[in-house]
């Protein structure tokens, strides 16, 4: 399916320091039970002249991830909930990071969601969101709530560069789908 870019494109990058809005962010098997002091949200989202299968079908296929994710080329992952999800991190240090996380939500074809815990100091839930607005165009948001006690740390070492890769995983998203990419 060709994709051409949105009327009113959207490809905002917006990282939120403080209250997770409703925890709307956070997959809801991973809802911490009180609320962290530290929190914060990293965020980017595009709309796509797409359907939401066809984004869909790339989110899910973890195989292809190297043919449009420059954050993360590599994920290995099964569809089901509480599998691992290993992915290669790009651009938060020198050399690719690998992280395991675990999947928590598949709610086909609208979200994906996975997360990591350090104990009692940091979650981290990552959710893909597949919105239709209307017959033509889909809002692909694509998040990472944060919250706990290493929050503001992980933020100041690595939220510049969270925000880019994310920013850049909604450009090869559009890229993918036909489009000419996100201006941010």
């Amino acid at each position: 399916m060709m994709a051409t870019q949105a009327a009113a494109p959207d490809c905002r990058g917006t990282t939120q320091r403080g209250e997770i809005d409703g925890d709307a962010g956070l997959c809801p098997q991973t809802r911490p039970a009180a609320r962290w002091p530290f929190t914060a949200t990293i965020r980017s989202e595009v709309v796509l002249h797409s359907s939401p299968a066809a984004i869909w079908a790339l989110l899910v296929d973890f195989e292809g991830y190297a043919l449009w994710n420059p954050f993360t080329p590599r994920v290995h992952a099964r569809l089901e909930e509480g599998a691992p999800v290993v992915l290669e991190v790009h651009g938060l240090a020198s050399r690719p990071m690998r992280r395991v996380e675990r999947m928590h939500s598949i709610v086909a074809p609208r979200r994906l969601c996975w997360s990591m815990t350090m104990g009692p100091l940091l979650a981290a839930n990552r959710s893909q969101w597949v919105i239709p607005l209307d017959g033509e165009h889909t809002l692909y948001r694509t998040d990472d709530a944060l919250s706990g006690p290493l929050t503001p740390l992980v933020m100041r070492g690595y939220g510049r560069a969270m925000q880019a890769g994310f920013d850049g995983v909604c450009a090869g998203l559009e890229r993918a789908l036909g489009g000419t990419g996100c201006a941010g």
